[in-house]
């Protein structure tokens, strides 16, 4: 059982902490130290293998949350209260300043542990399970705001304890409008969710989420997880993407079948495809060794193993790098053209068409979503096919394969397309084309037309002209097998993944006529990394 002190902060607000100490608790021990908004309590369960394995692990309520005093204001207050709680660390007798402090940073926690070790010397080595150095790349995606989480993850962090989100009503919530009044109407008003709609740009007011410009004040050995249907895939990879060309210290990065809620857990099986025992994560064991190697050890050696370890699906084996992308692949691009074909050539110039409706929005079937059961919302190679009948979605797929084709690194859809109104969105799904006519999910992406310049401005489109819009699929890691046929289905939403585009910068809904243009002189395409023969 742990003991529990509540650490007074520089303002005199108290954190409540938990210690747990090695069995016997006597001498000096290297630190595990996890910071948290979502209740100390539930992170018990980490607490003890590593405690087990000689390590002081301390798990701290964030301030305004759980136990602690204050008010809760994302990631600004870590960067006061985390240097604070070091402090606090380095005065007590079982803590060994030879060793060091390690950070278990799930999550959010990531964040907060990167905003640490910019700061304290005394952190030495690092866990990052789907962390992030923005919080806005994790709230949104291309422009787009990722409500099924943004809204829960709100009201969630704004009572202690946590509420249940169960009900029927999240469909509804999720479409209430104006978005601002979607918390209140879910029951739970929140300040932080009206903040957040009222900055759907990133503007100043996300700096304060944001641990960014720290980054170059971080050079510690990290290991880097994340997972195909990972919600922060994204952003877990620009984190190590950053660190692999960046940093002097050891990197590892391992990405597997996984959820953003199920890495920890164990997940071995997602929409009812099972990846074999081969895919568990394993990250309790990973960390171990890492952290042994790092803090107990001291040394500043590279890791066991290779540095990119990335699980294909559809093949079921682990893929091994040197590097990200990795060094076995080439680019590689497949040409949309008529009749819904994908081909590696340009072909014929021409144009398909469909309208988005903004009061039935195309439906999120499973991929890579925060698992949220009460709306609709599991994660996983969920089956696309029920889009394919909607008369607001394209598809585009190659012929059937002869051979395999493998996916190996990042992924982006450059469209060239024209739209009727002042805005839409271009969702990308791409999918696995089973010979039984199933479309399993291996990845999205979404762009905002009004976002296509970037983020930080709202671009205006000129209604009818044709434009390019990149839609960043993130990263694959997928085989497609003989017999089957790679796809991309477009669409003009993704609901409730992300808000619904309502055709209009003011907010009047407006159906819009989004067309896609491909051929010499407009060359859509999806761009990947193949893995090369042989």
């Amino acid at each position: 059982m742990p003991t529990t002190e509540f650490i007074p902060m520089r303002d005199g607000c108290r954190l409540a902490t938990d210690i747990y100490l090695p069995e016997g608790g006597t001498g000096s021990f290297p630190v595990l130290l996890m910071m948290t908004p979502y209740g100390r309590q539930g992170l018990s369960r980490l607490a003890e293998p590593f405690s087990a394995a000689g390590y002081a692990v301390i798990i701290q309520d964030v301030r305004g949350r759980g136990e602690s005093e204050g008010e809760f204001r994302p990631i600004a207050q870590e960067k006061e209260d985390g240097p604070v709680t070091v402090e606090w660390i380095k005065r007590q007798p079982w803590f060994d300043a030879k060793a060091g402090i390690g950070i278990i940073g799930v999550s959010y926690l990531g964040e907060v542990g990167l905003a640490l070790a910019a700061r304290c010397p005394e952190v030495r080595a690092m866990l990052n399970v789907g962390g992030m150095a923005d919080f806005y790349d994790v709230s949104h995606q291309g422009g787009a705001l990722k409500i099924h989480h943004a809204l829960p993850w709100t009201i969630i962090t704004s009572r202690s304890p946590q509420p249940s989100l169960k009900g029927d009503h999240w469909l509804q919530t999720y479409a209430t409008w104006p978005l601002q009044e979607a918390a209140a109407a879910a029951g739970f008003p929140n300040p932080l969710w009206v903040e957040a709609v009222a900055h759907p740009s990133r503007d100043e007011y996300w700096d304060t989420w944001s641990v960014r410009d720290d980054l170059p004040q971080v050079n510690i050995p990290i290991l880097h997880v994340s997972g195909w249907y990972d919600i922060c895939l994204g952003a877990t990879l620009e984190l190590y993407s950053y660190f692999q060309k960046q940093a002097t210290a050891p990197q590892q990065l391992f990405l597997g079948p996984w959820s953003h809620n199920g890495i920890i857990g164990g997940q071995q099986e997602l929409a009812g495809v099972d990846f074999g025992k081969e895919s568990v994560s394993q990250v309790i064991p990973r960390a171990l060794a890492w952290f042994n190697r790092y803090l107990k050890e001291g040394t500043d050696d590279p890791p066991q193993g290779a540095p990119v370890n990335i699980w294909l699906n559809g093949e079921n084996r682990w893929l091994t790098s040197q590097e990200w992308p990795p060094t076995e692949t080439t680019p590689a691009s497949l040409y949309l053209g008529a009749n819904g074909t994908l081909t590696r050539e340009t072909g014929a110039s021409g144009s398909s068409s469909f309208t988005h409706n903004p009061e039935d929005p195309a439906p999120t079937l499973g991929g890579s979503v925060w698992e949220f059961p009460s709306a609709g919302l599991d994660p996983g190679p969920v089956d696309q096919s029920p889009l394919l009948a909607r008369e607001d979605t394209l598809c585009f797929s190659t012929p059937v394969l002869s051979a395999p084709l493998t996916l190996a690194g990042p992924a982006e859809c450059r469209l060239f397309a024209s739209i009727s109104g002042e805005t839409a969105d271009f969702v990308v799904r791409l999918v696995d084309v089973l010979p039984d006519g199933q479309c399993r999910f291996v990845a999205d992406g979404i762009l905002r037309a009004h976002y296509r310049m970037g983020t930080h401005k709202i671009q205006p489109v000129q209604p009818g002209v044709v434009e390019e819009y990149l839609v960043d699929l993130w990263a694959v890691g997928h085989t497609f097998q003989p017999g089957h046929r790679l796809g991309l289905i477009i669409s003009g939403a993704s609901f409730p993944k992300w808000d619904i585009n309502r055709g209009t910068l003011s907010g009047q809904i407006r159906p819009c006529q989004q067309t896609v243009h491909f051929g010499e002189s407009f060359p859509s395409a999806l761009h990947f990394h193949q893995l090369k023969q042989g």
